[in-house]
């Protein structure tokens, strides 16, 4: 009875798959395209071991980065911003126009999951109202979705308190989350409050409303990249808090309340005495490489100050983990973002680290490789 209950579930799974696989034969094939021109460590080397002038001729060649860079020249802007525009620009072009190939519901969920970058902005203006900074919010470098985003943007930059942030946000729930946080701000002043807030109604957005709208194979893709991410942002916070000796009760708050490989496991982590002791739970878990090599790092720097990067690294290899094998669902494009993403940024670390004359070993080492 088991064995044809298996058959059968194995039957649905592939008609499903053979379904769905029209959905996205078009778009596999150009992203296939693009990912064997993604830069490689010898581009990155060959990049690093020229003048600033020579590195930009060289993706000057590249037909992603062509269009983007040709105008820097008629710029006024200093270079690291220019360098940044463009290169953020070639990313959103690109990433848009390939979207407009997916099945409407991948659409719909991928829109709203590049909000995560003007969440960044959002963020931005709240650490500068709380800073009490009259210094302007430039946006002329920075990753946008649409134009309509834009302008609610560059309105969001202008207000004058926290408050008003909110009544000019338009997204319900990101109102909601901001509003809902400023009695425990008003009393702690602690903008992270706030920050953390809006980043966990991102992802219960996402999770309980978006992707529940996925055809099957790109649901379960989704759930686990989203699992990945939500499970390293909660021990992120967690290790952070740990290192300036939280106790649970004060973290609890600022965590995501979804967990994927983490739900056994998390009350305890929650509850760890000690940064040792967090790094002591979290080696019996599915994260165990991903903690040691944190744990390395805190013993050799006396911080977790390298947490961010070796986190971006362990996403990256889950990505390339998560979409080996049947390619014909959303992943294939969410997985191209992180990468081009990646790529994006370390170009800016390059470019930016020329512009300042930073040794070429320790740039070497703030790059992290996709694939």
């Amino acid at each position: 009875m088991t064995t044809i209950k298996h058959n059968q579930e194995y039957e649905i799974m592939a008609f499903h798959q053979i379904r769905e696989a029209k959905d996205y034969s078009f778009i596999n094939a150009r992203i296939k395209a693009r990912r064997s021109q993604l830069l490689t460590t010898s581009d990155y080397e060959h990049i690093l071991d020229i003048s600033l002038e020579d590195g930009i001729s060289v993706l000057l060649e590249h037909p992603r980065y062509h269009d983007a860079l040709r105008e820097m020249s008629s710029q006024s802007s200093p270079p690291s911003l220019m360098i940044e525009k463009s290169l953020t620009d070639s990313l959103q072009v690109e990433i848009h126009s390939l979207m407009k190939n997916l099945p409407n519901t991948d659409q719909d969920f991928l829109s709203f999951y590049l909000k995560k970058n003007s969440l960044k902005i959002i963020e931005d203006i709240l650490f500068k109202l709380h800073n009490s900074d009259s210094k302007p919010l430039d946006l002329a470098n920075r990753y946008i979705s649409s134009p309509e985003e834009r302008v609610e943007l560059i309105q969001a930059t202008q207000v004058t308190s926290i408050e008003e942030l909110a009544e000019t946000v338009t997204e319900n729930w990101l109102r909601k989350a901001i509003l809902s946080s400023l009695d425990i701000y008003n009393e702690t002043k602690d903008i992270l409050e706030i920050v953390y807030r809006i980043e966990r109604a991102f992802y219960e957005e996402l999770v309980k409303v978006k992707i529940p709208n996925l055809k099957r194979m790109s649901k379960t893709i989704a759930e686990k990249v989203l699992g990945i991410e939500i499970d390293l942002n909660n021990i992120n916070i967690v290790l952070r808090q740990k290192a300036m000796k939280k106790i649970g009760s004060s973290i609890e708050s600022l965590v995501i309340p979804l967990h994927y490989r983490l739900k056994a496991d998390f009350d305890d982590l929650l509850n760890a005495s000690s940064l040792t002791s967090a790094f002591s739970i979290l080696e019996s878990t599915y994260y165990v490489d991903f903690t040691r090599k944190v744990h390395n790092s805190y013993i050799m720097k006396k911080s977790i100050e390298m947490l961010e990067q070796i986190q971006q690294e362990y996403f990256l290899r889950s990505l390339t983990s998560i979409m080996a094998g049947y390619p014909f669902h959303l992943g294939i494009l969410l997985g191209y973002y992180h990468y081009r993403k990646q790529e994006v940024e370390n170009l800016r670390i390059i470019f930016e680290s020329k512009i300042k004359e930073v040794d070429i070993e320790f740039t070497r080492n703030l790059l992290i490789y996709s694939i």
